[in-house]
């Protein structure tokens, strides 16, 4: 591959990155929403004004964690894409792609 074909999907893996945190911190929200009203609650829980009994608000709250744990897997994949692409650059970089490669690299 080119060094400008490997930069403009470096940079769409960036996009993608950035799209998985958002979904991710959504999702680690409403896993620590649930898990608080799951906690504070009697005998029914009340999760974004839908009453649950105990049983199925832990399954919902499992589900949400599930659904955590799967963001993280394509964040994590993502990043070694990423790495694999950044390996595959060969020669001087200008600064543009300098750039992108340090920022790439301190994405979390």
């Amino acid at each position: 591959m080119t060094t400008a074909t490997i930069i403009y999907q470096l940079k769409t893996l960036m996009t993608r990155i950035r799209i998985i945190m958002t979904c991710q911190v959504v999702a680690d929200v409403m896993l620590f929403y649930s898990f608080f009203k799951l906690i504070t609650s009697q005998e029914t829980v009340v999760l974004l004004t839908t009453s649950f009994d105990r049983n199925t608000a832990m399954l919902v709250i499992l589900m949400v964690a599930f659904i955590d744990l799967c963001f993280s897997g394509i964040r994590r994949n993502y990043k070694y894409s990423g790495i694999d692409l950044i390996g595959q650059l060969s020669g001087e970089l200008d600064a543009e792609e300098a750039a992108i490669v340090s920022q790439f690299a301190k994405m979390r």
